[in-house]
């Protein structure tokens, strides 16, 4: 018997998981933009929390994150509606960046920018700091469990490995179970390749798995 539970799948652009800052100054005020690697909207709200603390004189934290291209968040932090949060989130979909916090923290230097002085003023901090960050491309990959009989493994190996696949992590016991990843551009093909060569003589089966 062969068995494959599918457990999540995704491919994006982030940055490296080291912090990148940068400061841009209008009219006497200081925006300085850090941009994070987060992983989920807990950690972003997490690392959001110790910038706040740690910069509590600020005169404000704003900030956007992008988990994925459907779940975001942005902040105005006091500032006037829509003249922060939304222009940084803007130039993380101008980029096309995921699993990203921005956040610009202002500290006011006594000239008042108004409502489009403030959004170009987020806007440059957020673009700044994100040409000072490392962007890297992943691969989005689908992550299987397969569970077959030892006679099977060959051939499992082999058209993972026509599919740019790889072996993650494996157990030898009654039967073999593997965990792969394939990029999700070859999770059909590979799914078809494995019925088309068990399916006639071996019962496959696949779970959706909700991780």
């Amino acid at each position: 018997m062969l068995a494959l539970t599918e457990y999540n799948q995704d491919k994006y652009k982030t940055v490296s998981g080291s912090e990148a800052n940068a400061e841009i100054k209008v009219k006497g005020s200081r925006f300085t933009g850090r941009l994070f690697h987060v992983q989920s909207k807990q950690e972003a709200d997490r690392v959001y929390r110790e910038i706040c603390k740690k910069y509590y004189n600020a005169t404000h934290n704003c900030y956007a994150w992008r988990i994925s291209r459907t779940e975001f968040r942005y902040s105005d932090d006091g500032e006037p509606s829509a003249t922060a949060g939304i222009p940084i989130l803007k130039v993380l979909e101008s980029h096309d960046l995921v699993e990203v916090l921005l956040v610009v923290t202002r500290y006011f230097g006594g000239t008042k920018l108004g409502t489009g002085g403030l959004a170009r003023a987020y806007a440059d901090a957020a673009v700044k700091v994100i040409e000072a960050a490392k962007i890297v491309e992943r691969v989005k990959y689908a992550i299987l469990e397969l569970e077959a009989d030892y006679a099977a493994v060959g051939d499992i190996q082999h058209i993972l490995k026509g599919c740019d696949g790889r072996q993650v992590d494996s157990r030898f016991e009654q039967k073999v179970w593997l965990k792969v990843e394939v990029p999700v551009s070859r999770k059909e093909i590979f799914e078809q390749q494995i019925f088309k060569k068990f399916y006639s003589n071996e019962n496959v089966t696949i779970r959706q798995s909700g991780i």
